[in-house]
């Protein structure tokens, strides 16, 4: 049977002579070349595609605290003229960018860099808000405190929707820029980001759902007289009562609402309307 194959592969050859006495019975230039060819085109391609890969995933281990508050704030973005990298700035080469020692002034919040020169006005030696210059002071755009550091951990929910908030005013606004990183508590010098940075992550989605829970709450009507010293409150829908939530905001309850969310009733009420003194 071997013998038989051996002939029908030299009868397909084009230089086969039945005179011959003998036959190479080795593997022609031809075949080898496609055996090269389809041994080795699909390992590099393979190879080509975990290259690939792994440069995408590098480049989003780099940003990706960076794209999750662009989700959340509808930025960072570059604007038009703006910052062309992304870089990686120590403390101290940030604290240089204060308007005197360097020209331009550039501030961090939650370890994000912006370049706010435009608003020199604000941010420069005489602005009122120059004690937010050339470093990280995250949690006094929540406390106002002008010197308190970069760490958030221990504010409130309510608290850290400020901070927030702030983020999204930079990232969003048509005259600033985002520059990078600084390394600190939430990145490293490279500018990956550090653990904590899920944690501050997390949070903030879980104060702006919280947020637009209660923004969907029925606000009470509100009426205040001298006669009585206090207000009164009571609810358009017939149907809900006056209850207090949200740090003692007055909302709008159905009885459902009402036992499923334990809220408690004002102390002085009669029917639908109550007295907040």
């Amino acid at each position: 049977m071997t013998e038989i194959r051996q002939r029908r592969r030299l009868d397909l050859d084009p230089g086969d002579d039945d005179d011959d006495g003998e036959h190479d019975l080795g593997q022609n230039p031809r075949d080898e070349a496609e055996d090269f060819v389809w041994t080795w085109l699909p390992i590099a391609f393979i190879a080509f595609a975990l290259l690939t890969i792994a440069s995408m995933y590098m480049i989003n281990l780099h940003d990706d605290t960076f794209h999750y508050f662009k989700m959340l704030s509808h930025g960072p973005r570059y604007t038009g003229g703006g910052h062309a990298h992304d870089y990686r700035l120590t403390k101290e080469t940030l604290a240089s960018f204060n308007g005197v020692e360097r020209p331009e002034i550039y501030l961090a919040i939650l370890g994000q860099v912006f370049d706010v020169t435009a608003g020199t006005k604000h941010y420069g030696p005489d602005g009122a808000y120059r004690y937010f210059v050339g470093v990280d002071r995250s949690r006094a755009f929540s406390s106002g405190i002008k010197t308190d550091g970069e760490d958030v951990t221990t504010l409130s929910q309510k608290e850290l929707l400020s901070v927030h908030k702030w983020l999204s005013f930079f990232a969003a606004h048509k005259d600033y820029s985002r520059v990078g990183t600084v390394e600190g508590l939430y990145y490293d010098k490279i500018g990956h980001a550090k653990p904590i940075v899920a944690t501050v992550r997390d949070r903030i989605r879980e104060a702006l759902a919280e947020a637009e829970k209660v923004a969907a709450v029925e606000r009470c009507n509100m009426q205040w007289t001298a006669e009585a010293g206090a207000t009164t409150v009571w609810c358009q829908d017939e149907a809900k009562y006056p209850r207090a939530h949200n740090d003692g905001a007055c909302g709008c309850f159905t009885p459902d609402e009402i036992a499923a969310g334990a809220l408690p009733q004002y102390k002085t009420c009669t029917d639908k309307r109550c007295v907040v003194v």
